[in-house]
């Protein structure tokens, strides 16, 4: 880190690459918080929604920079480290908010869903997006729950396999099936890549469409086709064995996608101390949208999209990159799928989701 910059140089970072990467390094001294504005950063799914992340980064120095000029205003710093040290601290906390909201309206609930059906989403006036304000433009939600029929036909299109492991469901064996000798079973499950939870009759416009409005804008293309039903479509879900959803709805698994020229298109990325040592492979050939149309598969049209697989992947890389994933992960250990302590039988304690997002913020 270059301590030799003065207050007005603080004060000139551009907006592109170089000018984020100087914020970022010069700025900040929150590890958690530099993990995680590196991490979005760093492992945005697309040029537009990393161009996205930039400009919400340089809006919140920009933001940090307003504060500092009205307090300048008032009350002059008496010399030029006391004017650093000033810039650096009203810039620190808008950044510090930025990383909160990205933790709060996309990491959290994206993580939790699998724990509470209609998660709230943030609104905390401290966690509003520092650019937009408010929750944005306004999803509607629908109290679509098909999922059973969507499970059916994806594991028929899937031949009833784990895309991960190829293992087979026993359910095949009813199709007058005769496997090999060397075929091994697991019952396979329908997972959704976009959770679905984030897209329920619990869910509501003001509450989700926090987390729907950041989660575009991370993607950086439109996901109005996952609303209503649309969570439910084949493109959004993919059959894996009850293991490998486990760790995939935890974000320690996910699938990255390879040069479509390779062999193998997805590499899997595999986090925690139990993924990596599951013996799941290395690399996996998934039949994904832009895979099906070039081979032109009898199935494309219901092919997994590989933009949610992208996403998936780009929040799981975050999730583990940000120094938040252990603390989550202890903590909605203490609560079953029902959204009650698990901890104490006894007594079931209905969750107060206001109480997690604060607990898990003071944690950071």
């Amino acid at each position: 880190m270059n301590t030799q910059l003065n207050a007005r140089q603080l004060q000139q970072f551009p907006l592109n690459a170089q000018g984020i990467t100087s914020i970022l390094d010069e700025i900040v001294t929150s590890t958690k918080t530099l993990a995680t504005l590196r991490g979005f950063v760093n492992f945005a799914p697309l040029p537009t929604g990393l161009d996205n992340i930039n400009k919400d980064i340089w809006y919140s120095y920009q933001l940090g920079l307003e504060q500092f000029r009205k307090d300048e205003i008032r009350q002059k710093s008496p010399d030029a480290a006391t004017e650093v040290a000033r810039v650096k601290k009203c810039v620190r906390v808008k950044l510090n908010e930025l990383a909160i909201y990205y933790i709060n309206n996309i990491l959290i609930p994206y993580r939790a869903s699998k724990k509470f059906t209609g998660w709230v989403g943030s609104q905390n006036p401290s966690f509003k997006h520092p650019q937009r304000g408010g929750a944005g433009s306004t999803f509607t939600f629908q109290a679509w729950d098909d999922r059973g029929s969507a499970a059916d036909k994806v594991k028929q299109r899937d031949g009833y396999k784990c895309l991960l492991t190829g293992r087979v469901d026993p359910v095949k064996l009813d199709k007058n099936w005769n496997p090999d000798q060397n075929t091994v079973f697991e019952i396979t499950q329908a997972a959704h890549i976009i959770p679905f939870a984030l897209n329920t009759k619990k869910c509501t416009a003001t509450s989700m469409t926090w987390v729907w409005n950041a989660l575009e804008n991370f993607a950086g293309v439109s996901l109005k086709d996952l609303k209503g039903s649309g969570i439910n479509d084949q493109t959004n879900i993919i059959t894996l064995s009850s293991s490998a959803h486990h760790y995939f709805d935890a974000l320690r698994l996910s699938f990255e996608p390879r040069p479509a020229n390779i062999g193998n298109n997805y590499g899997v990325v595999k986090y925690g101390t139990i993924a990596p040592r599951a013996k799941f492979p290395d690399v996996v050939e998934i039949i994904d949208d832009t895979r099906a149309q070039a081979v032109n598969h009898a199935n494309h049209l219901d092919a997994p999209k590989q933009v949610y697989l992208n996403l998936h992947c780009a929040i799981v890389k975050c999730y583990n990159a940000s120094g938040m994933a252990d603390i989550i992960d202890k903590y909605l250990e203490d609560y079953d799928d029902t959204g009650t302590r698990a901890t104490d039988p006894g007594q079931d304690i209905p969750v107060d989701l206001k109480e997690v997002y604060k607990t898990l913020i003071e944690a950071y």
